[in-house]
């Protein structure tokens, strides 16, 4: 194997990065018998003294009783653009040389998946491929047919979420009407991105594939001030609602666009979540590949009393991360269905989805420029609509039963967490249609049952206290992520290293947003044999493979 130094040096060959935004990053975990000098030390001789920063992935609420344990190692001088093999290989090379019990590249990754992620910067070439991750979007005239679909405005007769919070960890918010009332005063918030305390969208179109406005459109969904009426009519010609009209939002700016980001600023928006006392986090976004701390900061959050609601995915196929770590009771993950109640074309979905809610011609707030008008709306889709609606409904429940620390006090007395009851509540009280498919969770978001189901009252004591500190290796997901699209590949992803499964997990999820995309009718240009290597897959990932002939067909 080559040494750390070597792989470096390869790596400089591409060059410096264009943007801050894509520095060759990495996240690691110290490992406890190692303090933060030696450690520091150890990560010097490394890199044989290139620059770099290596900072906590938390900013101290999140303290461990050892120190900083959760790290984020940045290398300024290169770029993570389209160096996939050398992140993956320089990761295992410090896995061999650093006291550290784990360390993971930290991609460029993308809620949409390859069908954007292996594209060059906005242009024509790349801005083309964004129409095949939508659909023709039809759905009812009325404007309110979604929330009144879900069951909302039954449920409005217990509460419209007065007195909750919801935290939105996403490109910030913008002034709009659609917002008037919505953003909390009483809370912090936080700009990761321009690192001030100004949380508003800054529009950013320098991103790749950016999408600003992302995160006004999530709080208007979640929290806009309106009314449903009996003919799923809104409250004014131009009006939408939110499905928790009377609660307050949060803004975290921890990205510049939905569609490419950096997964280092999302533990830091999870623990000011925490911090400030937030009851609900909705994070409309995902990653085919998890971080270390961003599972951490999920199960502080969880052992804290937060219901966090993520989105399943667009375009990828399998449920992407943190959705997918629902099963752990660390999230609550959201899948999109249609006005007839079928799956949207491009959600993902699997065993991982918690529930399904309507992703398809939800309308929503649309102010993409600070120069648009903040008036627009628009009928919009994605699982992006199906998480905010959800989240909107999660609010609802928290207030019908005392809130926060009621619930997390029930929870406690019951041996789970707030986290789990929710999903629990949620899935026992969803319709379920005759027929309904499998993989998009236990059925419909119904939020009239859901605030009418009353809390489970029985212990769990298999249900054991939540590890705050615990991560969860990537080969424990990789078997049943690649057995939904093939059983033997399944079994063929099981015993895995470690050190091959995070990049196999990681080339699973492209290759299927490529095939995807490419049954949508969007042509890939065959790979230039005397460009840049860096995307191809690593020697040793191949040879890991070599006796895996299904997982190999779809990984390589």
């Amino acid at each position: 194997m080559a040494n750390c130094e070597t792989l470096l040096a390869e790596w400089s060959a591409f060059g410096p990065p264009v943007d801050p935004d894509e520095q060759a990053q990495f996240s690691m975990v110290r490992r406890r018998d190692i303090d933060d000098g030696a450690f520091g030390v150890a990560m010097s001789e490394a890199l044989g003294n290139r620059p770099h920063a290596l900072l906590p992935a938390f900013q101290g609420a999140f303290h461990d009783a050892d120190g900083e344990r959760f790290l984020i190692l940045t290398l300024p001088q290169l770029t993570a653009a389209n160096t996939e093999r050398l992140a993956f290989e320089t990761a295992r090379c410090m896995m061999r040389v650093l006291p550290a019990e784990s360390v993971r590249p930290i991609l460029i990754d993308s809620l949409v998946g390859e069908a954007v992620i292996s594209r060059p910067r906005p242009g024509a070439a790349g801005e083309a491929i964004l129409p095949s991750c939508n659909t023709e979007d039809l759905g009812p005239g009325a404007r309110g047919w979604a929330p009144f679909g879900l069951g909302v405005r039954e449920a409005w007769k217990h509460n419209r979420g007065a007195g909750a919070t919801i935290a939105s960890i996403d490109t910030g918010y913008s002034g709009h009407r659609q917002l008037d009332g919505v953003i909390s005063r009483s809370k912090t918030q936080l700009n990761l991105v321009e690192n001030d305390g100004n949380a508003t969208d800054r529009f950013s179109t320098n991103a790749r594939m950016s999408n600003p406005g992302h995160g006004t459109l999530v709080m208007s969904v979640v929290a806009s001030r309106g009314t449903v009426d009996a003919d799923a009519g809104t409250g004014g010609d131009d009006d939408v609602t939110g499905t928790a009209p009377d609660a307050e939002i949060l803004p975290i700016r921890a990205i510049r666009s939905v569609v490419d980001i950096r997964q280092s600023r999302i533990p830091a928006a999870i623990e000011h979540a925490v911090t400030q006392g937030c009851d609900v986090i909705v994070m409309a976004l995902g990653s085919p590949f998890a971080i270390e701390p961003v599972e951490a900061a999920l199960r502080r959050a969880a052992a804290a009393g937060v219901v966090t609601v993520c989105a399943a995915g667009n375009c990828f196929g399998p449920v992407v991360f943190p959705a997918k770590m629902a099963p752990l009771g660390l999230a609550t993950a959201v899948a999109a269905v249609d006005y007839a109640l079928q799956p949207w074309e491009k959600t993902s979905k699997g065993g991982e989805v918690t529930i399904s809610a309507f992703g398809e011609a939800v309308w929503g707030a649309k102010k993409r420029a600070a120069t648009d008008s903040d008036t627009g709306v628009k009928a919009q889709q994605g699982t992006t609509l199906a998480t905010s609606l959800t989240a909107g409904v999660a609010a609802l429940w928290v207030v019908r039963h005392g809130g926060r620390d009621a619930l997390r006090a029930h929870a406690r007395a019951r041996g789970t967490t707030v986290q789990k009851l929710f999903n629990e509540c949620v899935q026992k009280s969803a319709h379920r249609p005759s027929g309904w498919p499998r993989g998009m969770g236990a059925g419909l978001l119904n939020a009239a049952a859901l605030l009418d189901f009353p809390l489970p009252t029985t212990s769990v004591p298999a249900d054991v206290p939540l590890a705050t500190d615990h991560v969860t290796p990537l080969k424990r997901f990789l078997p049943a992520t690649v057995g939904e699209a093939d059983a033997l590949g399944g079994l063929e992803a099981g015993g895995l290293d470690e050190a091959w499964a995070a990049e196999a997990l990681w080339r699973f999820y492209q290759a299927s947003a490529r095939r995807r995309a490419e049954s949508a009718g969007v042509k890939w240009p065959p790979a230039d044999p005397s460009g840049p290597t860096g995307r191809s897959p690593s020697s040793s990932l191949r040879d890991a493979l070599r006796d895996r002939p299904h997982l190999r067909a779809l990984v390589l």
